[in-house]
């Protein structure tokens, strides 16, 4: 289990007394071109040390949610709950929807299944500490340890490929969750490796090494984005960096560090640098377009581009949404969510969870 970076810096500097964390960039008016609105609320009970995020999915008008001990699924216009699982262990990470099914992790490692009528499915052990909901492609059931290491699984719940990963590093309790692609995954390590991975036999189809091979923060824990045939990752110490899909070389490098998911709408990169500031890349070039500051240790979530602009929502539970093409901060609205918080897109609106398991339906008109 990795340790986190803050044990090890006190480990460091003994009892002396660190510098204080930066206070939170105060919010000033702005002239409102989008309107904002939480259209419902609901919250699953859940303990934030179990899970470094907690993340929703939907399909049909359903969202389906899983922290603390319950699986829920909520209609998507009302809020109100259509179904309910009661758990014996606590979620790690989220849950996936795919073909049907949905798919999470408990904290004692065991990968469970259930249709989306609720009826429970497989459960089996996977001996692995998971942070990350499952990834899941068209027959396959990805499962990460946060050791590095991969296995698969059948839709019937069947061990089809297992690999070992990297031994446990020094750096922040985080991972990237794998994006999937035609045939396989696209996994990014803490080591700075990127991998494509195959989902026939678990086999690298290329593999790349990023930053400095003896660096242990080389973090790569910003989830992948994949547009077309690029695929770009970020890490602590790691600047967003574009790489061909087929073959891994790398397309372009940027100075923007990142440990939050990454996001693209086919024109640029988003990406949130490790002081909260929110950037937008060209995505052919990985120039900067725009930068915006203005939440600057307010430690916003990974973000999210839609029609309305560019979502992300700060720890301190404020949702902003930024113009796609200057940065400009043109919508705000308060919502009950606090801390490590993650965004999934619904309908024209925006899903948004924290580890806590308070989640709500955010309006975008």
């Amino acid at each position: 289990m990795r340790v986190l970076l803050a044990v090890a810096l006190v480990a460091l500097v003994g009892c002396s007394s660190g510098p204080e964390r930066p206070s939170p960039t105060k919010l000033v008016s702005l002239d409102t071109r989008v309107n904002m609105q939480v259209r419902w609320s609901t919250t699953l009970k859940a303990d934030d040390a179990d899970a470094t995020r907690l993340v929703a999915d939907q399909a049909g008008g359903v969202v389906y949610a899983a922290a603390g001990d319950a699986v829920k699924a909520i209609d998507a216009t009302t809020g109100k709950v259509s179904w309910a699982l009661d758990l014996d262990t606590a979620v790690s990470a989220g849950i996936s929807e795919a073909y049907g099914n949905l798919y999470w992790v408990d904290v004692a490692g065991y990968l469970h299944a259930a249709s989306i009528d609720g009826e429970r499915g497989f459960s089996v052990a996977t001996g692995r500490e998971v942070l990350v909901p499952p990834s899941v492609s068209t027959d396959r059931i990805l499962v990460q340890g946060s050791d590095g290491s991969l296995a698969t699984y059948a839709y019937d719940g069947v061990l089809l490929w297992q690999r070992d990963g990297d031994s446990p590093s020094l750096g922040f309790r985080g991972q990237a969750r794998a994006a999937t692609l035609q045939g396989g995954f696209l996994v990014a390590r803490d080591s700075g490796d990127v991998m494509a991975v195959l989902a026939d036999d678990g086999l690298d189809a290329w593999r790349r090494r990023l930053g400095n091979a003896r660096d242990d923060l080389a973090d790569l824990d910003a989830d992948p984005a994949i547009a077309g045939e690029l695929a770009m990752v970020a890490g602590a110490k790691t600047g967003a960096t574009a790489l061909l899909v087929k073959n891994g070389q790398v397309y372009w490098e940027s100075e923007v560090t990142s440990l939050k998911p990454l996001h693209s709408d086919g024109d640029n990169l988003y990406a949130v640098d490790l002081e909260g500031q929110v950037f937008a890349l060209e995505l052919r070039t990985g120039q900067v377009v725009w930068r915006q500051p203005a939440l600057k240790f307010r430690y916003p979530s990974g973000p999210l581009a839609t029609e309305a602009g560019v979502v992300v929502v700060d720890s301190l539970g404020v949702a902003h949404t930024l113009n796609t093409e200057t940065g400009e901060i043109i919508g705000r609205t308060n919502t009950t969510l606090r801390g490590s918080i993650s965004l999934s897109s619904l309908d024209d609106d925006v899903l948004a969870m924290d580890t806590q398991g308070r989640l709500v339906r955010i309006g975008l008109n």
